[in-house]
């Protein structure tokens, strides 16, 4: 019966499982130099490949090795230049976010919008609808104070302020300034002043 030849193909990944397994494999697998550092010695194989195929098969290994044992710089604050640190920034919008920092028993979320108002000072509103002490549309407003260097220092609740349209939960649909422009569920318009704390007719 004749004899069956294995790829060479299949030899060289089963000698790279080999190397990276940690196994000792003989003189059919690889082995590491015995000098210090990622260097692999040639695979050894039953038969010699093709001086091109066994230039390739080294080539695969050497990178393989040095992948392994040399992986990639990772930024950190380490490589920036001494008194240097990453700003720590905000975006203003509105987002599609429906979590918020109260329990789901006690306010559901539409949607959020945040933007700046004042050097380091953020605010941070939460559309939606309170569900206790009543179901009503609602605004859960926060301030946020800033800083580039140490991000987010502290949050005060503003408080929570009910829709004068009754249930149907809001969300925020735009903003001019200091006035958010809102949507009820229903179809209704209206307006939130957060320099105020007051609703208004769109």
């Amino acid at each position: 019966m004749p004899r069956k030849t294995i790829p060479w193909r299949v030899l060289v990944m089963l000698g790279v499982a080999g190397t990276l397994a940690g196994a000792a494999v003989g003189s059919h697998g690889l082995v590491r130099s015995a000098s210090p550092g990622p260097h692999l010695v040639a695979p050894l194989f039953r038969q010699p490949l093709p001086p091109a195929k066994q230039q390739l098969a080294e080539k695969m290994l050497q990178q393989l090795a040095s992948g392994h044992n040399h992986p990639g710089p990772r930024g950190s604050r380490s490589d920036l230049p001494p008194g240097h640190v990453l700003p720590f920034t905000l975006v203003a919008g509105i987002s599609a976010m429906k979590q918020t920092p109260l329990a789901t028993g006690q306010f559901l979320g539409q949607n959020f919008w945040q933007n700046q108002v004042a050097p380091g000072i953020w605010m941070l509103v939460y559309a939606g609808q309170q569900i206790t002490p009543t179901v009503q549309g609602a605004l859960y407003v926060e301030r946020e104070t800033v800083t580039a260097a140490a991000g987010v220092t502290g949050i005060t609740p503003v408080g929570m302020f009910g829709a004068p349209t009754g249930v149907d939960s809001v969300r925020v649909v735009g903003w001019h300034g200091t006035v958010l422009d809102l949507e009820t569920s229903g179809g209704a318009s209206l307006t939130f002043n957060i320099a105020t704390d007051r609703y208004g007719a769109s």
